[in-house]
């Protein structure tokens, strides 16, 4: 598997110095195992039989179409309140940019994203019909 780990580097083209720290914190939680040579110049990644099992389940829940419909709902909601707060406009597709637009790793797609705010718009205009069609409460006089 260190092959793998090498494109994924280069593919991601992060740089040595980071790409080491994530070897690290991967190797802590037993993920991988972080081979080094003597020189401390040469070091490979493996990924462990656990890190294979993560993997496994990350690539599911990778592919989890209402998990990751859940998860743009909540995370451009939330994006929403704190990017437009005390402002008129906001620039929606700037959402794409924010971390919230991934899950599990993988960022979601922008026919992902306009769904949820479609979602999130009618679910807006319904309450906003309930609200409307619901008789106010008065309490009687004593």
């Amino acid at each position: 598997m260190a092959g793998d780990v090498v494109m994924f580097v280069d593919s991601e083209e992060l740089p040595v110095a980071e790409a080491k720290t994530m070897a690290l914190q991967l190797e802590r939680h037993g993920l991988v195992q972080v081979s080094r040579d003597f020189s401390g110049r040469d070091t490979q990644v493996f990924l462990t039989d656990d890190g294979l099992l993560a993997a496994g389940e990350l690539r599911a829940l990778q592919a989890d179409s209402v998990a990751r419909f859940i998860h743009a709902c909540e995370a451009v909601l939330h994006w929403l309140f704190e990017t437009g707060r005390g402002r008129n406009l906001v620039e929606v597709m700037a959402f794409v940019e924010a971390p919230g637009s991934y899950f599990a790793g993988d960022s979601l797609s922008v026919d992902e994203i306009l769904g949820a705010l479609e979602h999130l718009a009618q679910r807006s205009s319904s309450a906003a019909r309930r609200r409307i069609r619901t008789p106010q409460l008065r309490s009687k006089p004593k």
